[in-house]
């Protein structure tokens, strides 16, 4: 599997974050997938310290693509696994490495001529089962869901069920760069990915929110493109924290930070675009339905 390109991942259970318990974690190319269902002892191994799992998961020259990774991230490096009836159950403790993430790639392919800075608030990100729908353009090809009800079944359609939804990430991902893409795309691709990859996991305490499980992309999640041809570099000291998202942002001078309401900041609360345009979109749901 090592020598792959690329591999997908994906992890599931109920309540894939760190609250939640990780059910099973799957792995594979376009020709393998392997099953790793964490109630196994053989998958358990797998995941322990010098297991195979999390060399390729913990790799930083082994790539893998996943999809929209912040809650799988975050529950990799903090949720539990039960290892037996009889055993306490213990963190995963997995810090996931070089993970290309197709949710970010989608922007930039379906998206070119948006930056992500100035302009973009609002923009909605589709959960994979609707990304696929729409590359498919059509909802006659239904990507098979995993709940834990699936271990109660057979093993066959619980394998192939898995195996499929392996297999749409790579031809997703396929799909995606066939059109061709630059080195600024590639760029910006993998900041973002890295942004996505630690947007949850790092954070001491997470606060389960509407400001953190909304559906619009991130403030600055994609670096912008500037009007120099050069991608927006966000690895400076942090100058405000948001008070909706708590996410840090870079100090001010760069194109990205104009776009903070003054009046918020000198009265102690800075918040980011997104944030702001997601309360105005909540105070207008609110307005239509005292009006309906």
């Amino acid at each position: 599997l090592k020598r792959d390109e690329f591999l997908a991942v994906e992890v599931l259970g109920e309540n894939v974050n760190r609250l939640g318990r990780v059910g099973a974690i799957t792995v594979g190319s376009r020709t393998e997938a392997f099953i790793f269902d964490l109630a196994d002892e053989a998958s358990q191994d797998a995941v322990s310290q010098d297991g195979v799992l999390r060399e390729i998961l913990t790799s930083k020259s082994v790539r893998k693509i996943m999809y929209d990774c912040r809650n799988q991230a975050d529950a990799l490096q903090h949720a539990r696994f039960d290892i037996s009836p009889d055993v306490k159950s213990e963190t995963l403790n997995l810090h996931v490495e070089n993970v290309w993430d197709l949710v970010i790639l989608h922007q930039l392919i379906r998206n070119p001529n948006d930056n992500y800075d100035k302009v973009s608030f609002g923009v909605i990100l589709p959960a994979f089962e609707t990304c696929v729908e729409e590359e498919w353009k059509s909802s006659m090809f239904t990507l098979p869901a995993w709940n834990s009800e699936m271990l109660q079944r057979s093993w066959k359609e619980y394998i192939d069920v898995l195996s499929t939804r392996l297999w749409v990430l790579h031809e997703l991902h396929r799909r995606l760069t066939v059109e061709g893409m630059g080195m600024i795309t590639k760029e910006r691709w993998m900041m973002g990915s890295r942004n996505f990859l630690d947007m949850f996991r790092s954070k001491a305490t997470r606060q389960f929110d509407r400001y953190e499980e909304n559906k619009y992309l991130p403030y600055a999640a994609i670096p912008a493109l500037l009007r120099s041809g050069k991608v927006e570099n966000l690895d400076r000291p942090p100058f405000h924290t948001c008070v909706g998202c708590k996410r840090k942002f870079p100090q001010s001078g760069s194109e990205v930070s104009g776009t903070w309401d003054a009046k918020m900041v000198a009265r102690g609360e800075p918040t980011c675009p997104t944030c702001r345009f997601f309360v105005k979109h909540l105070i207008e749901i609110d307005r239509n339905a005292g009006q309906s």
